[in-house]
């Protein structure tokens, strides 16, 4: 029996020599870390089972490397039976698997097809374009009960390999896309500014109606319709802006063929409200569904049209509102519900931070995003069709027609409570508690002061003056583009839980591929600014928000699933989710600031600051897209 061997990760000499401060303590004994994949290839010849394996010694240098540098595999190896009819690919991962394999799929794509071109019921191919495919394929081969067992089961690969000690490959510069700005809704590529939003959720009940109005949203003609806005450049501010999205219900109602429906992937098809997609993403108990007042199970929301303005705009704000309320009449559109949103001063949130600083630079788009220290966007990472390319060297679009989708994202749209005087009793209660300024402890908890400096360039107090395009541009880690940058790899000054580090690592050391799962965040405040000198006044606050990607499931869905409420990413999260949007359990989560002096690293314990009070997931299509389906 011949057995080619890729990769295994060596042990530590002890399991003391590798552990952390903070173990997962007995629960992780009986929920390892690792999982299990037990892939059966069945060969179409098995006489070419030697050609097979001669190809898999040729690429063994590059998929050690990918093994090496991605950190999701503690062990891994193919073994074909003695026969030659099957293959076999065994290893030892962690996290959740489509994860793992699309991770793959990005840094190995050609080694896959290779390999698929010898299977029989091989996924179509390239696998870096039908990556959904593959990982169909992946999960129907591979068998799933039988577990792995680890002689580490509380430690990630991370954590066993210990610190990185050499610098990570570079990372190439996307090439910039040729972006048609007029076929893309503008909430995507421009960030509006605005004073005011208001969002309405609408349910179809007539059809033919609904397509009339889709179509006079498109038509160009401002008398008879307010316009959908696009990412076309103007010479005048517009006075408002408007767009749209719809939901996978939405696009049923408006009477796309079935087989076209089934096209869409499973996260938009099911939507955040399945229990499948809702639990993992922390949206149980007050978060659950059940509670929320947009995207209910039992009120499926088909349309949302938002609507924004400045302040100044105020007049022409409320006139739209009242013309396209009378539209919706007028076309069998039902307002199930209206939700308005307002900017606070400085571009604050509710917690008292500045908001609205980072977003991915998208090669080839036009914007203000500062410059930073990290590569910019692919724009398949946002926009499906055309020539885009994403980070697998794919498109998204997968079978949906270009027609529809062409130009068009997805995005989750997000009403997420804050409480925010639980917020301030846990920074004023830690700061007494631990001798620390309050400030640093919300600080510590976001990765950014509250005027938004960032720690790992003002460790010890805000920076008042650094500037827009500064306030973005730091890491965590030196890389190859900036060898000698500071390495808080430890979080000394950036916790390594912090909101912003765990969403964004940049070049720190993360599970996956670098700089991917980058998504683009269009928010605003709900409710009135809250004054800690008063009593609480029972009045809800918090955020409102788009989250726009090209894949909901890798992109959203993984950052809420695994960034946010796991503690898998990196080295020194055990025991810990996100401290701003993690589900934290009902004792309170775990939050460490390591310090500088001698004293032991603080623990805080962190209730939930953020109850989820509605979610939806859209397709925001391409002004092509609406068009087609205003001519269903």
């Amino acid at each position: 029996m011949h057995e080619s061997r890729v990769c295994t990760h060596p042990a530590a000499a002890s399991a003391e020599a590798c552990r952390e401060p903070y173990d997962r303590g007995d629960q992780a004994l009986e929920e390892q870390v690792q999982n299990a994949l037990n892939l059966f290839l069945t060969m179409k010849n098995p006489a070419q089972m030697p050609a097979l394996l001669d190809i898999l010694e040729q690429v063994k240098p590059r998929v050690q490397a990918a093994l090496s540098g991605l950190h999701y595999v503690h062990f891994a190896r193919f073994l074909p039976t003695r026969d030659g009819s099957t293959l076999l690919v065994i290893t030892e991962y962690d996290g959740d698997l489509d994860a793992y394999l699309m991770d793959f799929v990005a840094v190995l794509g050609d080694e896959f097809n290779a390999i698929l071109e010898f299977v029989e019921g091989a996924p179509r191919l390239p696998v870096q374009q039908y990556p959904r495919d593959f990982c169909d394929f992946v999960t129907r081969n591979n068998l799933a009960q039988v577990k792995a067992w680890s002689a580490y089961p509380e430690k990630t690969v991370i954590e066993i390999q210990g610190p990185r000690r050499t610098l990570p490959p570079a990372v190439a510069e996307p090439a910039p896309a040729n972006l048609d700005l007029a076929d893309i809704q503008g909430n995507i590529l421009r960030g509006y500014r605005v004073s005011h939003a208001r969002h309405f959720a609408l349910a179809i009940s007539d059809n033919a109606g609904a397509r009339d109005f889709i179509n006079g949203l498109v038509c160009g003609d401002e008398r008879l319709s307010p316009q959908i806005s696009t990412a076309a450049h103007w010479q005048e501010r517009p006075a408002y802006f408007l767009n749209i999205g719809l939901t996978w219900d939405g696009l049923q109602a408006f009477g796309l063929p079935a087989d076209t429906l089934q096209c869409f992937p499973a996260a938009f098809r099911e939507g955040p409200a399945a229990e499948s997609r809702a639990t993992p993403l922390g949206d149980t108990g007050a978060s659950a569904p059940a509670n929320w007042v947009i995207g209910h199970p039992e009120a499926p929301v088909h349309v949302l049209l938002s609507l924004y303005a400045d302040a100044h705009q105020h007049a022409a704000f409320e006139q739209q509102t009242c013309r396209l309320r009378q539209l919706f009449t007028a076309h069998g559109l039902r307002e199930l519900s209206c939700f308005d949103a307002s900017a606070l001063p400085h571009d604050q949130v509710h917690f008292g931070y500045r908001d609205s600083i980072a977003q991915p630079r998208i090669a080839g788009a036009p914007g203000r995003e500062a410059a930073d220290m990290q590569p910019a966007a692919s724009a398949g990472e946002f926009l499906l069709g055309k020539d885009y390319v994403n980070q697998y060297s794919g498109n998204f679009i997968g079978d949906l027609p270009a027609a529809l989708c062409d130009n068009a994202s997805y995005a989750a749209l997000r009403m997420l409570k804050q409480d925010v005087r639980a917020f301030d009793d846990l920074i004023n209660q830690a700061g007494q508690r631990h001798n620390l300024y309050p400030e640093l402890v919300a600080a510590k908890l976001m990765g950014r002061w509250r005027d938004g400096s960032p720690l790992t360039l003002a460790p010890e107090a805000p920076d008042g003056h650094m500037s827009r395009q500064r306030l973005n541009n730091f890491d965590y880690a030196p890389t190859a583009e900036h060898p000698t940058y500071y390495d808080d790899a430890d979080g000394l000054r950036c916790p390594v839980g912090a909101h912003i580090r765990r969403l964004n690592p940049r070049g720190a050391l993360v599970t996956g591929k670098p700089y991917s799962r980058r998504i683009i965040r269009r928010g605003m405040p709900y409710g009135p600014a809250f004054d800690p000198g008063q009593a609480d006044d029972g009045i809800e606050r918090g955020l409102l928000g788009l989250f726009i990607c090209a894949d909901l499931a890798m992109q959203y869905e993984f950052l809420m699933r695994t960034w946010v409420n796991q503690d898998i990413q990196t080295r020194g999260l055990q025991n810990s989710r996100d401290p701003i949007l993690g589900a934290q359990p009902a004792e309170g989560g775990q939050f460490v600031i390591r310090t500088g002096d001698n004293r032991d690293p603080i623990e805080l314990t962190v209730p939930r600051l953020v109850t989820t009070r509605g979610s939806l997931y859209l397709l925001i299509p391409g002004i092509g897209g609406l068009r087609y389906l205003g001519s269903r």
